[in-house]
């Protein structure tokens, strides 16, 4: 399982504030 920010997977649509999450992908 590797720890990736959210905004390599998600588009910019969605803005900077998904990206201050980081998620788990496994």
């Amino acid at each position: 399982m590797r720890t990736r920010l959210a905004w390599e997977h998600v588009s910019d649509e969605s803005g900077d504030f998904i990206a201050a999450f980081p998620v788990t992908t496994m």
